[in-house]
């Protein structure tokens, strides 16, 4: 029983913890722990606003492809 104990609490976690390193590898580590406030507010905005980031994505993506602006009309040229 001490064995399964020690087992999930100290050595699962301490292998959860290697193999994530190792898969991510050091770029994409240090690229989320100096993004990390700014990732969090972001997924904190969504989730304050009970957005889906699929749905979001999709509707963007429609818009772009069909020239439409986010109001829903066609989008106004750009004279300059």
């Amino acid at each position: 029983m001490l064995a399964a104990s020690t087992l999930a609490i100290f050595i699962v976690p301490v292998l959860f913890v290697l193999i994530t390193k190792a898969s991510y590898g050091r770029k994409k580590l240090e690229y989320l722990r100096t993004h990390h406030e700014s990732l969090m507010e972001k997924a904190k905005k969504v989730e304050q606003q009970n957005i889906d980031p699929e749905l979001e994505f999709e509707i963007q993506k429609s818009r772009d492809l069909h020239g439409m602006d986010p109001m829903g009309g066609p989008a106004q040229p750009v004279q300059g």
